[in-house]
């Protein structure tokens, strides 16, 4: 233990200067290197590669990211067989949403828990949280103070909190909302704290292991710091639990969950009841506030841009350009910095070997800039996306593959409803430079200033007309506008990659990374 703490000090001395690290200057360099790379690493000691397998399970210490939608499909074309496309992620998701997440769950139950899900969140079904959601962002866009420096991103913490909140569980009473929120904020100080970057996060993914092997407990040191938020986020959702279970046939999400829930009893045990509820309080709202800061960012740097968004949410007629805008904003800033991906044996991807146990890497950002897919790819373009989806394999803001995240219906109701309301009723300007993304948690981006603004006038809520969609109007946006799921697609006639594996002797043909080079 004392080795543990020596350790966990040195983590805490480099943290300030390894925390904020700029992950759009590391997506421009991924990008320079064109469509992929290899980056080796095969000079690690022994007992390093032993510890290193205990985190990720036949990892062989190289690194592979792919930049371009092109390699992005063809990823994704391998058979489960070929490529593990659940390892790389699973340490860094199990600890805080639980091993059965349905981001983790395989097979069968991942097809029930993602069908009980998916009714919950198509687009028609979204619609009826509008007026939560209104109501809730009112009253925060009221609280905010006038002609002073306010954080827009902490403000939307609060909010997608109490939405998700009272979405989630019904909740009304005020008092238990402020709860709620009160322990989601501590899960997020506490994840933040104790694993931000790589360096923190590797021996939390030890503590995991460990953890997973001994079938026990987390110690209470280090581990209390994420233990005693958890357990109060658990508490919180037992008793919602015992509460739809006592009450049947109430109206809201979670409510409709446990019923399905109850009536499966062999898929849905009580854990991974617990860890799909984790899943919806922690996964989806940070996410969502890092697309909202962002855009937001963008249109005060785009007056043009901003001046058309506005005119909509003063019509209150259509949010078409609201979801453009949200998707392109979604385009140069994705929340997610990397997709992770283990070989489980000798393929090819791009006509280039790739070793069996290599780490590879889908860069949404990179792929969000490719020239052949997006034109201008650095400019902010809204009018790129109002005719059109998203590629399914250029557009990776929501992730790909099964477990794509099943609630973009929701984001894109949710963050139009910030744009339309947040400049339909204020006057901002931006206080400070623009916002600039930094890698947080390994895997995320995040706005490195706090996405700061200054309120210069606020109309009253009831001056501004809210859009309210129809069922045709429903349609329509969702044909055209949300990011694809699978089944919009034909059969995908794009090129397979059909040269076999070259042997494991032939040289490596992927262009290694100067900065990663051996001598």
């Amino acid at each position: 233990m004392g080795v543990l703490r020596v350790y966990l000090q040195f983590v805490a001395a480099v943290q300030n200067r390894i925390s904020r690290v700029d992950s759009d200057r590391i997506s421009a360099e991924l990008r320079s290197h064109g469509e992929g790379f290899r980056v080796a690493n095969p000079h690690l000691p022994q007992r390093l590669r032993f510890l290193l397998d205990w985190v990720i399970p036949g990892h062989n210490l190289e690194f592979l990211t792919l930049n371009t939608p092109k390699l992005c499909r063809e990823l994704y074309s391998l058979s489960p067989d070929q490529a593990d496309f659940e390892v790389g992620k699973d340490p860094f998701l199990r600890l805080f949403l639980g091993p059965n997440s349905p981001f983790l769950l395989q097979g069968t139950e991942h097809a029930t828990v993602r069908r009980a899900l998916t009714p919950e969140l198509t687009q028609a079904a979204v619609e009826r949280y509008r007026e939560i959601s209104i109501e809730a962002l009112d009253r925060f866009i009221d609280e905010m103070p006038m002609n002073a420096p306010v954080s827009l991103q902490e403000m939307f913490y609060r909010f997608t909190q109490e939405v998700i909140l009272r979405v989630a569980f019904g909740l009304e009473d005020q008092d238990e909302i402020n709860e709620g929120v009160s322990a989601m904020s501590d899960l997020l100080s506490s994840r933040n704290a104790s694993i931000r970057t790589l360096v923190t996060l590797w021996p939390a993914a030890l503590l995991y292991q460990f953890v997973r092997r001994t079938k026990e407990g987390l110690p209470r040191w280090p581990g209390r710091r994420i233990t005693e938020p958890l357990a109060r986020m658990d508490a919180l959702i037992a008793r919602q639990i015992m509460r739809f279970r006592a009450n049947p046939g109430m109206d809201c999400f979670g409510a409709r969950m446990v019923e399905k829930a109850d009536a499966n009893p062999k898929i849905w045990t009580e854990q991974v009841l617990r860890d799909a509820f984790r899943t919806l309080l922690i996964a989806g709202h940070e996410t969502s506030v890092t697309g909202y800061s962002f855009t937001i960012d963008l249109l005060l740097q785009n007056p043009d841009k901003l001046t058309v968004l506005r005119e909509e949410a003063l019509a209150a007629m259509s949010d078409r350009y609201a979801i453009a805008v949200n998707n392109e904003g979604l385009r140069l800033h994705p929340p997610v910095w990397g997709v992770p991906v283990i070989a489980r044996e000798d393929v090819v991807i791009g006509g280039h070997r790739v070793r069996r146990g290599t780490w590879i890497q889908a860069m949404p950002a990179a792929i969000h800039h490719d020239p052949v897919a997006y034109a201008n790819p650095t400019q902010f373009q809204p009018e790129r996306f109002l005719d059109k989806a998203p590629d399914r394999y250029g557009f990776m803001a929501f992730g790909t593959g099964k477990h794509r995240c099943p609630g973009i219906n929701f984001y894109q109701l949710e963050a139009s409803i910030v744009l339309h309301r947040i400049f339909g009723r204020l006057e901002l300007e931006a206080h400070g430079r623009p916002e600039r993304a930094y890698l947080a948690f390994a895997a995320f981006s995040r706005p490195a200033l706090g996405m700061m603004v200054v309120v210069r006038d606020r109309k009253p809520a009831s001056d501004v007309p809210c859009y309210r969609a129809s069922t045709q109007q429903e349609r329509e946006r969702a044909a055209l506008m949300r990011a694809p799921e699978a089944e919009d697609f034909p059969a995908d006639t794009s090129p397979r990659v059909t040269e076999p594996s070259t042997p494991s002797g032939a040289p490596d043909q992927i262009q290694v990374c100067p900065f990663a080079a051996h001598d």
